[in-house]
C-alpha cells in the first residue's frame, strides 16, 4: 500500500500547477453549500486546461518516456512544454470556453494523465472544513482548503488512520492523501471507499458490472436513476411538487442513492419512463426560476450537471434545451 501510494504522489506531482486551473469567462456556478450566505459567494465553475486535446496529446507522449529515477526534472522540463503551448492553446479555445467546455472536458475527455489516478469527476464532493458542498472535478481543485498555502490543513481521515503526524506541506500530497484513501476499482475510478461502495450500488442497478465497467461506458449509457418526493407533514408543497419526480445520471444519483435508497424513493428506470419524467422536473423548477433570487427565494436547480443559478425562467430553459438537449 504505502508503494502505491509514493507512486501516486510521484505521478500527481509530476505535472500539477497552479496555472493550469482556469476560471471561465461566464460566472457559471457550482452548487454551492445550502446556507444562503454561502450561495451569496458561490465558486466560479473551472476548467483544467491539461483536459484540451493538445495539452493532453503532449502529456501523453511525455508520460511514455519518463525516467522513474529523475522525477523532478522530468516534471520541470514538461511543465516548460506545457507553458509555451498554453496561450495559443487557450486562445485557440477562447470562443467557446463556456459550461459547454466544462461539461466536454469532465465527461468525454475524463481527467488528464497524471490525475487518472483520482478521476475527480466521478463523484460529489464535501469538504469539512469550509463546507463546501458538491463539488466535482475540477471545479473542486479550486477549493482554498487545497492550496498549498494551507500547509496545515490534515483531512480528517488522515487524522482517523494515521494520526495527527506532519503537516502536508505541498498541494499534491494534499490532494492525494484528500482523495487516494480507497483501491482503484470501476477501471480507473479510484474513490473513498464509501463513495465507492455507493457506486457501486448505482451501477449494479443500472445493469452493468462495476468490476469491468468504464466511467466512459456509464456516462455513455442512457439509464436513469428517478427520485420522487414525497410529501412532509406541514410542508407547504402543492401536490404538483409532491408528484415532482427528478431525473439522475448515475453520477449525481450516487448522494441520492446514500439518503434514500431504504425510504423506497428511488428506483432505476428505462428510457421511457425517464423521459415522461423530464417535463415534470422541468415544469418545477422553472416555476421556482420565475422569481429572481432574493435569498429567500429558491434557485433553478439541474440534477443532471448540478448547476445552480439565480437568473430567470428563460435561463433555466436554455440551459436545459441547448446544454442538455433535454425538450420541455
Amino acid at each position: 500500500m504505502a508503494n502505491i501510494k509514493a507512486s501516486r504522489i510521484r505521478t500527481a506531482r509530476l505535472c500539477i500547477y497552479e496555472e493550469r486551473f482556469e476560471h471561465l469567462d461566464d460566472a457559471v456556478y457550482y452548487a454551492t453549500a445550502s446556507t444562503v450566505e454561502k450561495r451569496k459567494n458561490p465558486l466560479i465553475l473551472t476548467v483544467d486546461i491539461c483536459s484540451y486535446p493538445e495539452i493532453r496529446e503532449l502529456m501523453d507522449v511525455e508520460f511514455e518516456t519518463l525516467d522513474p529515477d529523475n522525477w523532478e526534472s522530468e516534471r520541470a522540463v514538461l511543465i516548460d512544454r506545457l507553458q509555451a503551448i498554453v496561450p495559443g492553446v487557450c486562445a485557440r479555445w477562447a470562443a467557446d470556453r463556456t459550461l459547454r467546455l466544462a461539461q466536454w472536458t469532465a465527461v468525454h475527455l475524463g481527467c488528464p494523465p497524471d490525475l487518472k489516478c483520482l478521476n475527480l469527476a466521478t463523484v460529489s464532493y464535501d469538504c469539512t472544513k469550509c463546507s463546501q458542498h458538491e463539488m466535482i472535478y475540477p471545479g473542486v481543485l479550486a477549493d482554498p482548503c487545497l492550496n498549498p498555502q494551507q500547509d496545515t490543513f490534515i483531512p480528517t481521515s488522515m487524522i482517523e488512520t494515521y494520526g495527527t503526524g506532519p503537516a502536508n506541506p505541498t498541494y499534491e500530497r494534499t490532494l492525494l492523501e484528500r482523495y487516494s484513501q480507497g483501491p482503484l476499482t470501476f477501471d480507473c475510478l479510484d474513490m473513498p471507499q464509501a463513495s465507492t461502495d455507493l457506486a457501486a450500488e448505482v451501477i449494479t442497478a443500472c445493469g452493468y458490472d462495476p468490476r469491468t465497467v468504464t466511467r466512459e461506458e456509464m456516462d455513455g449509457s442512457t439509464t436513469r436513476l428517478t427520485h420522487k418526493k414525497l410529501p412532509v407533514a406541514g410542508s407547504a408543497l402543492s401536490s404538483e411538487d409532491i408528484c415532482a419526480i427528478r431525473v439522475l445520471s448515475w453520477r449525481r444519483a450516487i448522494p441520492y442513492w446514500a439518503l434514500y435508497k431504504d425510504q423506497h424513493q428511488l428506483s432505476i428506470v428505462g428510457n421511457a419512463e425517464a423521459e415522461a419524467a423530464r417535463p415534470l422536473e422541468t415544469k418545477l423548477w422553472a416555476r421556482n426560476a420565475e422569481t429572481p433570487y432574493t435569498g429567500e427565494a429558491p434557485w433553478w436547480s439541474c440534477l443532471h450537471c448540478i448547476q445552480r443559478g439565480d437568473e430567470t425562467v428563460e435561463a433555466l430553459r436554455r440551459h436545459w434545451l441547448d446544454e442538455l438537449s433535454i425538450s420541455s
